[in-house]
C-alpha cells in the first residue's frame, strides 16, 4: 500500500532525475559560453587598448568606447543566435520525440532562449568594456 503521492514520484521518478541532469547541462552550458564571449572580448579589447586611447586622446567619450565593446559583443552573439536557430530547426526533427509539451517549432522558446543569450553576452561583454572606458590615453599610447 503506497499514497497517491509516491506512487507519482515513483511513475515520474526517471524523467524528474533526466529534467534535472538536462538543466544542470544547460546551466554548465550557459556558463561555458558566459566564459567564452567573455575571454574572446576581453582579449580582443586588450589587443585594442592601443586604439582606444587614440580614440579618447582625439576626443571620444568614454560612453563611446563602452559602446563599441557592447557592439562588437552583441555582433558576435547575434551571428551565434542565427546559426543556433537555423541549427536547432533542423536538430528539432531528430529530437521531436524528447520534447514534451514543446511543439518543433515553438516561437516562444526560441525567443526566451535568445533573450537568455543575448542578456548573458551583455553581461559578459560588460566587465571588458568597463575596462575599455577606464583606459588612460596617456598609458595606452605610451603601452606600443
Amino acid at each position: 500500500m503506497r499514497t497517491l503521492k509516491e506512487q507519482v514520484a515513483g511513475t515520474f521518478g526517471e524523467e524528474k532525475f533526466l529534467a534535472r541532469l538536462l538543466l544542470v547541462f544547460a546551466l554548465v552550458a550557459v556558463v561555458l559560453a558566459a566564459a567564452g564571449v567573455f575571454g574572446l572580448i576581453s582579449y580582443s579589447t586588450e589587443r585594442a587598448t592601443h586604439d582606444f586611447g587614440v580614440r579618447m586622446a582625439l576626443g571620444a567619450r568614454s560612453h563611446h568606447v563602452l559602446w563599441m565593446v557592447l557592439r562588437k559583443g552583441l555582433a558576435l552573439a547575434l551571428a551565434g543566435l542565427v546559426l543556433g536557430f537555423g541549427a536547432s530547426l533542423w536538430l528539432t526533427r531528430l529530437l521531436v520525440s524528447l520534447l514534451f509539451g514543446v511543439t518543433r517549432n515553438d516561437l516562444a522558446t526560441f525567443v526566451a532562449v535568445g533573450g537568455v543569450t543575448l542578456v548573458v553576452a551583455l553581461m559578459a561583454c560588460y566587465l571588458p568594456a568597463r575596462r575599455a572606458m577606464s583606459i588612460d590615453p596617456l598609458v595606452a599610447l605610451r603601452r606600443e
